[in-house]
């Protein structure tokens, strides 16, 4: 026959002293070994109380506005906006994004000419052209067949100096 073992749990007084030490300044791993726990047990208690859990929330709304107000934005219009200038920023996006630019103007063509051959949304180009969004692989295949282009990918696209 086989007995289990009780289930070893750490005591309230523990817990207490846990959260007191770790909101004192010191770190995870410094709270554990002052309290001689395991790292993990000090996280279970410490860090993970202060996780939001999406099931406290009725929607899914609230929980991101939550997220991004711990983030320190009014909400998560605001938090995806910073977002969005982040990655307009980045190396690869103003590279396709110009390169995109640049190929519909020498073909005279429009952004909704560009929406219907490729077969996608209209927000979906502003967001190339912005720079905000990149196209999947497949997608910059078929803009690279489209336009004549000699890159095999967006990688290729930004280590060409030209951009």
């Amino acid at each position: 026959m086989v007995t289990m073992q009780p289930h070893n749990k750490t005591p309230y007084k523990t817990i207490r002293g846990m959260q007191r030490i770790y909101d004192g300044g010191s770190t995870l791993v410094g709270t554990a070994d002052e309290l001689k726990v395991s790292y993990s047990t000090a996280r279970r208690y410490v860090e993970r109380p202060r996780q939001l859990k999406r099931s406290n929330f009725a929607t899914r709304s609230q929980y991101r506005d939550a997220l991004a107000r711990r983030k320190g934005y009014n909400s998560d219009a605001h938090y995806e906006e910073a977002l969005a200038l982040e990655r307009q920023s980045r190396p690869e996006n103003i590279a396709f994004s110009t390169l995109l630019r640049d190929s519909l103007g020498k073909k005279g063509k429009s952004d909704y000419w560009l929406a219907k051959i490729m077969d996608l949304s209209e927000k979906m180009i502003y967001k190339y052209l912005q720079g905000i969004s990149l196209p999947s692989s497949a997608n910059f295949q078929r803009l690279s067949e489209l336009f004549g282009w000699s890159y095999e990918s967006i990688d290729d696209l930004v280590a060409d100096t030209r951009f």
